[in-house]
């Protein structure tokens, strides 16, 4: 495996995958993506220090935890449902295609979110050059993501378009019902609790 070519060259990497078919590989790659991104999380905690005080720095942790465990478990589970996905279309599908294009998508998306971490502590422009070096990698998350799913359950470029449709229609979805309340609603509890840690902020 090499481990450069996932986040740089990372359909190099799926052709490279799927020749020996390790689904160990696959899932070591979607825990080192689970601790970037958890790294990239606790990192922007972080840098909002200044601003949230302690509380930053404790919801820094717990949030790194949180996205680790989402991004590692959840990939395993999502792994299933791609898999069930492909199989609807008519495709011979198993459960290492399905990890594999998860984590293998996953890759260039943690990267970039982790180097986009880095870039925002700089103090002024540190947000504006996270945004421009994010920005390619989470496209190229989603092209790998197209790709892997062609490459890794075998099938036509027409099947794993309609397939890659309705895994992203999905997970819009998920966002829309599930995820996007849950993040508002911890804003939420947030907002309610910086005024009684940050003095000057109380009524």
């Amino acid at each position: 495996m090499n481990f450069v070519d996932t986040m740089w060259r990372p359909n190099k990497a799926v052709d490279a995958a799927a020749r020996k078919r390790r689904l160990g590989e696959s899932i070591t790659i979607l825990l080192i993506a689970a601790v970037f991104t958890a790294i990239a999380v606790a990192l922007m905690f972080t840098s909002l220090g200044s601003v949230l005080g302690e509380l930053a720095m404790g919801g820094a942790a717990i949030a790194a935890v949180m996205v680790f465990l989402m991004v590692l478990i959840g990939g395993l589970i999502i792994g299933f449902f791609l898999q069930k996905l492909m199989e609807a279309l008519g495709t011979k599908a198993d459960y290492y295609a399905g990890v594999s294009s998860i984590a293998y998508s996953m890759m260039p998306l943690a990267t970039g979110v982790l180097i986009a971490g880095i870039l925002g502590l700089i103090p002024i422009v540190g947000i504006v050059l996270a945004l421009l070096i994010a920005t390619p990698f989470i496209l190229m998350g989603a092209a790998t993501m197209y790709y892997s799913m062609k490459t890794f359950f075998r099938t036509d470029m027409i099947t794993a378009m309609i397939a890659f449709s309705a895994f992203m229609f999905g997970i819009v979805i998920v966002l829309y019902i599930v995820i996007i309340p849950a993040m508002l609603q911890t804003a939420g509890m947030l907002g309610g609790m910086l005024p009684g840690m940050m003095p000057g902020m109380g009524i």
